[in-house]
């Protein structure tokens, strides 16, 4: 994962929080890394029906846990 984030900032590149419960592919300590490298990140429900939505708020704690904010254009 380090590889696939200095890449990322490498080539101007966002990388996904996956808020999948049995993903969850991108730990917090790795977000913090990926912020250090100017890397933003996208979070992404995965979701493939309704009621799957719900877990966002995982992929919303991973960002939020290390002060990953929102950014407005």
């Amino acid at each position: 994962m380090i590889k696939v984030i200095d890449t990322a900032a490498e080539h101007g590149k966002i990388i996904e929080i996956n808020s999948y419960p049995n993903r969850l592919d991108l730990d917090w300590r790795l977000c913090k890394y990926a912020k250090e490298r100017g890397v933003m990140s996208t979070i992404n429900p995965d979701a493939h029906r309704e009621d799957e939505l719900r877990h966002v708020y995982l992929g919303v704690s991973v960002a939020a846990r290390d002060g990953w904010r929102r950014r407005t254009s």
